[in-house]
């Protein structure tokens, strides 16, 4: 415990930030249980805390569309799982609800929520988190660029390539944000249209959630 909590301290003696991915929360598991979507996170993060101790830092958490992540799971049997399991089960998991068990878990951490959005805008606020003091040398576009798909890399190139002004940015996420087509998740997932439109809105719901929680900060 004691070489665990000097390798904390180390990455955190220069700033108040530790970033943590996703997978941190343990991994997406065959046989998640009802709304868990990552039962192993309790013991996960207990872990952190108690090497944490008192010291500052961040955690940083982005949740992603569920028939996304799960396409993107890499877990063995996950999408047969995910097949298996009726919609309104998948419709119970709630990334709020982990977020609050997070900030329970981790009650002096400051907590980031990244969303498709927020990373696709890339403004000050984002790279600043995820990069430091080498956010002045990142290319704000890139976060665009990398959230669209094709035609909407094409019209960014069209524009010239830079950062366009927030609106625009919003407008080109909005009409061509990089996403899992609907005839993949029928394939694989065996996820209809209408069952991957409202976990797209429950998504949504969680997000909205997430921002009346104490010290998290959604970008």
């Amino acid at each position: 415990m004691a070489e665990r909590r000097a390798a904390f301290d180390a990455l955190t003696e220069n700033g108040p930030a530790f970033y943590a991915a996703l997978n941190f929360l343990g991994a997406l598991h065959r046989e998640f249980r009802r709304s868990e979507l990552f039962p192993e996170a309790e013991s996960q993060l207990g872990g952190l805390a108690e090497v944490a101790n008192d010291r500052a830092f961040r955690l940083v958490v982005a949740p992603d569309l569920l028939p996304d992540l799960f396409l993107a799971g890499s877990v063995s049997g996950l999408e047969e799982r995910v097949r298996k399991t009726a919609w309104e089960q998948l419709y119970e998991i709630s990334w709020a609800d982990l977020i609050a068990g997070v900030r329970s878990a981790l009650p002096g951490a400051d907590i980031t929520v990244l969303t498709h959005s927020g990373v696709a805008l890339g403004d000050e606020p984002l790279a600043r988190h995820l990069f430091g003091p080498a956010a002045a040398i990142v290319d704000d576009a890139l976060f665009l660029r990398e959230c669209l798909n094709d035609t909407g890399k094409a019209v960014l190139a069209r524009m010239g390539g830079g950062s366009p002004p927030a609106d625009v940015a919003r407008d080109l996420y909005r009409s061509f944000a990089d996403r899992v087509d609907a005839a993949l998740c029928l394939e694989r997932l065996g996820l209809d249209r209408l069952t991957r439109k409202l976990l797209m809105q429950r998504h949504d719901e969680d997000i909205e959630r997430i921002r009346s929680l104490d010290r998290v900060e959604v970008m």
